[in-house]
């Protein structure tokens, strides 16, 4: 059955898309984004390519997102991304007759005003989930809502939004010592990649609906990240507690469900191997 599903997976050059393109093996994937893509979509523009509304897709899977910055001029590009961007692809699930639309959200969007990274990414992927469901619910189009925690992956080219976890598995490495804002010794949770895509393939099988979080067993704290990392390595650095400066703080927390209470798989990458498998790569790099 899966040989004949057709998978449109949107925003071609997303990290995730990489890593679906090789899990989904059993069924038919085309690529829309703004380049490597077998159709072109702009989540700028406000029509859609004729080439792709006159096919028709099983499964949509939308990885597309603008991060923006704390600067005000990439409110506007990202808003539009993010929120009407989104909007743009549940019409192109309505016109391609999808059968079921499955959307990357954030973990983010359930931040308030006072929360650590509150900004125009947490706000326009908001926007964008409320949209969805709208659109989705009037139109009747099975959705899944997904809110990854922090994507990695073993080639660091997650690492542009996760700094931190790489930056501090390299010093270490390297004998540097490692030093921490404040005395909190805060917690991350971090989700290998291909665990984020077999989950999606899981979902797809299963045809599970709904709004959830998809997030590592636990959070990890830095001080074990430094440990693990110290301890594979053989390294003399040194973990310092800034106390002289503020404390970086723990993300907040929030009540979605876990995808895992829903779907037979559980993450497959415990934080000893993500270590080890980064580690072994920036040897190999």
């Amino acid at each position: 059955m899966n040989k004949k599903t057709k998978v449109l997976i949107i925003g071609s050059s997303a990290n995730l898309a990489c890593s679906l393109n090789k899990t989904l093996k059993g069924y038919n994937i085309y690529f829309a984004g703004r380049r490597n893509a077998d159709f072109y979509f702009n989540a700028l523009n406000e029509t859609l390519d004729e080439a792709l509304v006159n096919n028709t897709f099983d499964v949509i899977i939308n990885t597309m997102a603008a991060f923006g910055n704390n600067d005000t001029s990439s409110f506007y590009e990202t808003e539009k991304i993010n929120a009407l961007g989104t909007l743009m692809v549940c019409k192109l699930a309505k016109l391609t007759h999808g059968k079921h639309l499955i959307h990357l959200s954030s973990l983010s969007k359930s931040y308030a005003e006072k929360d650590l990274y509150y900004g125009i990414y947490s706000i326009s992927k908001k926007h964008g989930d409320e949209l969805l469901k709208l659109y989705c619910n009037k139109e009747n189009i099975p959705y899944t809502i997904l809110m990854p925690s922090q994507i990695f992956d073993i080639e660091a080219k997650c690492r542009k939004h996760q700094e931190f976890l790489y930056t501090i598995i390299e010093k270490v490495k390297n004998n540097e010592n490692v030093t921490i804002y404040g005395e909190n010794d805060f917690k991350r949770n971090y989700i290998f990649i291909d665990d984020v895509s077999q989950a999606i393939e899981e979902i797809i099988k299963q045809k599970t609906t709904g709004e959830y979080n998809i997030c590592a067993v636990k959070d990890t704290a830095v001080s074990e990240i430094f440990s693990i990392t110290k301890q594979l390595t053989n390294s003399s650095s040194k973990l310092i507690f800034d106390k002289s400066k503020n404390n970086v703080l723990d993300l907040p927390q929030n009540t979605y469900p876990q995808i895992y209470s829903k779907i037979a798989c559980m993450p497959k990458c415990p934080i000893e191997d993500m270590i080890k498998f980064i580690l072994e790569n920036m040897t190999h790099v």
